[in-house]
């Protein structure tokens, strides 16, 4: 799974008009080798800029710019509906979704 192609369009479209760190949220049970691919190609392409990539909301909402990871087939229409609602309470916009196939 190559995903610098991808990533570096997020980097040159969305991400140029924000500085800032990046919270890449995950959302789903992702298992360990694709959150590892994401990891190596987040750092190859961004790494120019604080990145995390964490389940946890509480840690993501303390960077400046927030992206949410999904998987097809993974991710449930719950676990996202779930976290839309607590994403609506917080007063940071969400910059995009990434969703992995």
């Amino acid at each position: 799974k190559d995903w610098n192609e991808s990533l570096d369009l997020i980097k040159s479209g969305i991400l140029s008009d924000n500085e800032g760190s990046l919270a890449l949220l995950v959302v789903g049970d992702l298992g360990p080798s694709v959150l590892k691919q994401l990891d190596k190609s987040v750092l190859s392409v961004m790494n120019d800029r604080n990145i995390i990539i964490t389940k946890n909301l509480i840690e993501a909402t303390k960077y400046s710019n927030l992206m949410v990871v999904t998987a097809l087939g993974i991710t449930s229409i719950q676990q996202f509906t779930e976290i839309n609602k607590k994403l609506l309470l917080q007063k940071k916009p969400v910059l995009g979704l990434i969703a992995i196939t």
